[in-house]
């Protein structure tokens, strides 16, 4: 788990919560909270929730999400990506991490992560580290494809839950202009211009 703090002045972490079983899993969240922590930050990936097309298992997420939301004063901040082989380009090198082949695609997915857990999620992140050819699927980083998938992805959310907050993904800190790694500054700026 990785602590880092918020701009509220608000204590979070990064968790991977599907690592617990059931009683743990309420042991750890409050022992987050008992040490002043707010903000839980968990990957929720599309490949694992649909490997196959339309036909979705929560039962991993349903798990985690009840209890961060049975833990007064968390709030889960749940980034979404992955893609599933199935809806991969023919670029993707087999990577879980490439990005969707259609946009509509996985805003289709988040849409269904609105609709299923609007009262007790209110903060989305798009993907994670997109600048990164490891969090690209090994490909190239694109900030117009990125901007792509968060518009998509951004309008589905909201069209589920008008009060969700979505996230733009973090982007890794690096001075390389590519191919492999874009400069934060640089695959930020191209997503204005996008």
């Amino acid at each position: 788990i990785i602590a880092y703090a918020l701009s509220t002045d608000e204590l979070g972490v990064n968790a991977e919560l599907t690592a617990y079983e059931d009683a743990q899993l309420l042991h750890q969240l409050q022992l987050m909270r008992d040490a002043g922590v707010t903000w839980v930050r968990q990957f929720i990936y599309w490949d694992r929730v649909e490997p196959v097309r339309a036909n979705q298992d929560w039962a991993e997420y349903d798990r985690i999400i009840d209890a961060v939301d049975s833990i007064d004063g968390l709030q889960l901040v749940a980034v979404i990506m992955n893609t599933p082989a199935w809806a991969r380009d023919s670029e993707a090198n087999n990577d879980p991490t490439s990005p969707p082949a259609d946009p509509v695609e996985f805003a289709r997915f988040a849409s269904s992560f609105a609709s299923r857990y609007a009262a007790a999620v209110d903060f989305v992140q798009v993907w994670d580290e997109p600048n990164l050819y490891t969090n690209w699927g090994r490909l190239p980083p694109r900030a117009a494809r990125y901007t792509a998938i968060l518009t998509e992805a951004y309008h589905a959310l909201h069209a589920a839950d008008p009060t969700m907050t979505v996230i733009a993904a973090a982007l890794a800190p690096t001075i390389e202009t590519g191919p492999d790694n874009i400069s934060e500054l640089v695959f930020l700026n191209d997503m204005y211009i996008f």
